[in-house]
């Protein structure tokens, strides 16, 4: 019996879906406790700037 074969188009883009599902759910369960939690400037300053740097750093690898 052949293997099941999927085209690269097909593969990335399901694989983009499921990365965009998990970063959604990520972000909107942030989001409620970040309203729930007063921050300061600074904080969320350094918390834009930690995941710039992982964003590169993944970019890097």
């Amino acid at each position: 019996m052949p293997e099941p074969r999927v085209s690269a188009l097909v593969l990335v883009a399901g694989l983009a879906f499921g990365a965009a599902a998990l970063l959604f759910t990520a972000v909107a369960e942030l989001l409620v406790e970040a309203y729930e939690i007063k921050e300061s400037t600074g904080t969320i300053a350094m918390a834009a700037v930690g995941f710039l740097v992982f964003l590169l750093l993944m970019m890097l690898m």
